[in-house]
């Protein structure tokens, strides 16, 4: 755990108020997120904290409970699973050029796609018919 409460390490922690046992997680745990948005001056957008008032407590609370977790979960294994893929996709592009000049064989500029393809035999054939 960081200074300030944060806690990116994924541990789950547990508040306990010391004078009558309480257990005060939920509390604390919000309060260091209402912090965060103070400080970055927006945590979430206004249309939600507009529902969030309008719907009160336990369609939220079911909500959270529910719902929420896993949607986060979700999104951030997707997303991790997308980046994965693209870095793959990029490497394929940063890497086609030369890939393509050692399964191609050396072109001249008057040949054409098709003629890359004959058989050694015909493509030949060709040029010796070729001016």
């Amino acid at each position: 755990m960081k200074a300030g409460g944060k806690n990116s390490s994924g541990r789950q922690v547990s508040v306990i108020y010391a004078k009558t046992g309480e257990d005060v997680t939920a509390f604390i745990l919000s309060q260091i997120i209402v912090e965060e948005a103070k400080n970055h001056n927006i945590l979430l957008p206004v249309p939600f904290l507009h529902l969030v008032i309008r719907h009160g407590e336990k369609v939220l609370r079911e909500f959270f409970e529910k719902y929420l977790g896993l949607t986060i979960k979700n999104y951030l294994f997707y997303k991790a699973a997308f980046d994965e893929q693209f870095e793959r996709w990029l490497d394929v592009g940063k890497n086609f050029s030369t890939i393509a000049q050692k399964t191609l064989p050396a072109a001249t500029p008057r040949e054409s796609l098709f003629d890359l393809f004959l058989s050694p035999g015909k493509r030949d054939e060709k040029k010796d018919s070729q001016p």
